[in-house]
């Protein structure tokens, strides 16, 4: 019994919405019902003439539509929808036009084209703006200085009263007594309500009332027809009245009901809609919430892990035997380990917070503060001062000391900070570390110059004076050892001793003597000698030196100048 009744429950809500549907169309085409009979099975001549009843219609229906078109235009200001404005300038046109209906309504029996024609032109002016009305549906809000603005409104109001005038004319005219001058702009009402009710079951509006706003279409087309096939004070004229009064009021009560709620027609809903967007609105909130308190697991293990590696990264700082300074973009320290607190003397943690110049000696704060900020936009890792050279540091009892400082870039607590490793110099090793680079800069300088002397094409050699009174040549220029006919592929010490044994005997002492000469007393020397070659004959040749240089290891180096003079006969 229960699987039946299950079963059955999903078929009988089928069938009701069914049933609600046939409903809704019964209801749109209700109207139509009582057109037909009055124009079939009741004497078209039987009328009910009677002014006073006309006269108190007419001001109900201007009052209702003065009303509603204050209500939609309050909406209108609010929410700026294209849609509302239409419909707006729809009511205040409508009751516009169709005041000049009710005001002539005492000399109808007299002037009755001038009675007439302004019912049909009333129903006219408001079809048209209902059908822009849903031409506009979907354009973007009209701005805030359009809606505030009464620019747009009094152009509006001196439209309509150039359409009353225009109906008067019409109506004083030869034409008012042609048939087809009330029937066109009936038709033509009936038209326009037709095009906007097409108009609004093609678009995916989800609101109610807009199916209300539908209905309220279809009151009026049916009412324009009606007006059409009537004449003036019998019954189809007066069902043609209810019915566009009963489309009228449809149409209003779509507006206030907009007014009360969403101040847009095209946003209200009924309850049932409400509750069904609450609950689909429930239910993802339940799945949002599932999603957070995982989302939220998941972010505290991730900051567990996080804290966790925090920790490691603090014991991995404070075990280096190297002082570590993390300073914030700003300058100011925001953490030192226990070996950079001890070589500066600062108790534990009371680093942070100082700014780095206070680590620096004072007549070196500005030039380091410049460097640091450069260092900002153009940060890398690399030693800081020149390579090797270490950089004086200040303690926190004002004593100084020489430390190597490497410097890098890290994020650390969400910020960009610069990290700096600072070791001790020994004064032991700070002298090796010296020697180390006198000796790195003679050999540079070494190799430039035998790259320079390999190229030039002048005759000249590097000739140095051991500490152990020895001899030797580092390198020769391609001319020189051209002109002198020595190896080039020897070694130094070689190179020399060649150039010694080519030298004649005679002349020998002589270029000693000039040699030792000058590094007795540390100058420049200028010999001549004779060059006898195996082969090639007998050449002269004068060299010139410049003052030596003491190189590390004692020994004196002479860059040497030579000439070849006018050859000596064999």
């Amino acid at each position: 019994m229960n699987k039946s009744a299950f079963t059955l429950e999903p078929l009988t809500e089928k069938w009701i919405a069914r049933v609600l549907k046939w409903l809704q169309w019964a209801v749109f085409a209700l109207p139509v019902l009582p057109v037909i009979y009055l124009q079939f099975w009741q004497d078209q001549t039987l009328t009910f003439v009677n002014h006073g009843f006309h006269g108190v219609v007419i001001v109900l229906v201007m009052l209702e539509g003065a009303g509603i078109g204050y209500v939609s235009w309050l909406c209108y200001r609010r929410s700026g929808i294209v849609l509302l404005r239409r419909l707006t300038q729809a009511f205040i046109g409508f009751t516009v036009v169709h005041s000049m209906h009710g005001i002539f309504t005492p000399i109808a029996d007299r002037y009755m084209p001038l009675f007439l024609l302004y019912g049909p032109a009333s129903r006219l002016v408001m079809g048209g703006c209902l059908l822009m009305a849903m031409l506009r549906v979907g354009q973007p809000a009209d701005t805030l200085d359009k809606r505030e603005g009464l620019q747009l409104w009094a152009r509006w109001l001196f439209l309509l009263l150039g359409v009353n005038a225009f109906v008067a004319l019409v109506a004083l005219s030869s034409l008012a007594s042609e048939a087809w001058v009330h029937l066109i702009p009936e038709l033509l009402a009936a038209g326009c309500n037709l095009a906007a009710l097409f108009l609004l079951y093609r678009m995916p509006l989800r609101s109610p009332l807009m199916r209300e706003f539908g209905m309220a279409l279809a009151w009026l087309v049916v009412a324009s027809l009606s007006f059409a096939l009537s004449s003036p004070w019998n019954h189809q004229w007066w069902l043609a009245h209810g019915l566009t009064l009963a489309g009228f009021s449809i149409l209003g009560y779509g507006i206030l009901k907009a007014y009360q709620t969403t101040r847009a027609l095209d946003r209200v809903f009924t309850a049932e809609e409400l509750f069904e967007d609450l609950a689909a609105t429930n239910a993802r909130l339940k799945e949002s919430m599932a999603d957070l308190a995982s989302a939220n697991v998941s972010l505290t293990q991730h900051v567990s892990r996080l804290d966790g590696a925090h920790a490691e990264f603090l014991n991995l700082v404070n075990v280096s035997p190297d002082g570590i300074v993390i300073v914030a973009a700003g300058g100011s320290v925001v953490r030192a380990n226990a070996a950079a607190t001890k070589l500066f003397g600062y108790p534990e943690h009371a680093m942070q917070g100082i700014t780095v110049e206070e680590l620096i000696p004072t007549n070196m704060r500005a030039a380091h503060k410049r460097e640091r900020q450069l260092y900002g936009h153009l940060p890398s890792i690399r030693e800081m001062g020149i390579v090797g050279k270490p950089l004086p540091c200040l303690r926190k009892d004002g004593t100084t000391f020489l430390a190597h400082i490497s410097i890098g870039t890290m994020l650390y607590m969400g910020q960009r900070c610069a990290v700096t490793f600072i070791r001790e110099a020994h004064p032991e090793l700070t002298h090796f570390e010296s020697l180390r680079l006198l000796d790195l800069a003679d050999i540079e300088r070494g190799a430039l110059l035998r790259s320079v002397l390999a190229t030039v094409p002048h005759m000249l050699f590097e000739l140095q004076r051991l500490s152990d009174g020895q001899y030797r040549c580092l390198s020769f220029s391609t001319a020189a050892l051209n002109a002198m006919h020595i190896t080039p592929d020897q070694s130094g010490e070689q190179q020399a001793k060649q150039w010694f044994n080519q030298v004649m005997p005679a002349d020998l002492p002589t270029v000693i003597e000039a040699i030792e000469r000058a590094a007795q007393t540390k100058s420049g020397w200028q010999t001549q000698w004779r060059h006898h070659v195996y082969g090639v004959g007998l050449q002269r040749f004068q060299a010139k030196a410049i003052a030596p240089r003491l190189l590390p290891d004692g020994a004196l180096g002479w860059l040497c100048m030579v000439e070849a003079l006018k050859e000596a006969q064999q």
